[in-house]
C-alpha cells in the first residue's frame, strides 16, 4: 500500500487486521523508485495482483533468492531479467 497520508495508513492497517488480512506492505518513501524498477508488481483497481510471491532480492538486478516455483515462473523469471538459474536442494530438478 502507498499513501502521502500516515494516518491512514494506520486507518487501513487497522481495518485490515481487523478482518483477517495481516500481509500488508506499506511504501512510505521511495515509491517512484520502486513503481520504475518494479512495475508488474503495481496494482490498481483495473490490474489485480496475481498472489505471486516473488523472489527475493539479495544483491541488486544479479541475485535472487525463490522458491521452486519462482524457479518454474517464466513470467517472473523475464519480468525479473534472471536469466541463469542454481539449485542448492538435492531433491528437486527444474
Amino acid at each position: 500500500m502507498y499513501s502521502n497520508n500516515f494516518e491512514d495508513l494506520i486507518k487501513i492497517s487497522k481495518y485490515l487486521k481487523k478482518e483477517g488480512k495481516t500481509k500488508q506492505l506499506f511504501l512510505l518513501e521511495n515509491f517512484k523508485k520502486f513503481k520504475e524498477k518494479y512495475p508488474f508488481m503495481i496494482t490498481t483497481k483495473e490490474k489485480k495482483s496475481d498472489n505471486t510471491f516473488y523472489p527475493t532480492e539479495i544483491l541488486p538486478n544479479f541475485l535472487y533468492l525463490g522458491s521452486y516455483d519462482s524457479a518454474r515462473n517464466k513470467k517472473q523469471l523475464n519480468n525479473l531479467k534472471i536469466t541463469h538459474i542454481l539449485n542448492m536442494a538435492s531433491e528437486l530438478v527444474i
